[in-house]
C-alpha cells in the first residue's frame, strides 16, 4: 500500500492526528524543559509521517 492511498484510509487518518496531538503536548513539555530538537520528545511523533516542524 503506498503514501497516497494509506492517507485515504481513516484508520490512518486518525492514527496521524493521534500522534499530532500527542506531539503537541510533547513539544510543551519539551519547552518547559529545554530540550532541543536533537533531545526532545516530541519530533519522534511526527518524523513517522515524514513532517518537519516549521
Amino acid at each position: 500500500m503506498d503514501i497516497s492511498t494509506k492517507r485515504k484510509d481513516p484508520n490512518y487518518k486518525r492514527m496521524a492526528i493521534a500522534c499530532f496531538i500527542q506531539a503537541v503536548y510533547l513539544l510543551e513539555l519539551d519547552r518547559q524543559e529545554k530540550r532541543t530538537a536533537e533531545n526532545g520528545l516530541a519530533p519522534k511523533w511526527w518524523q513517522t509521517f515524514k513532517y518537519k516542524l516549521t
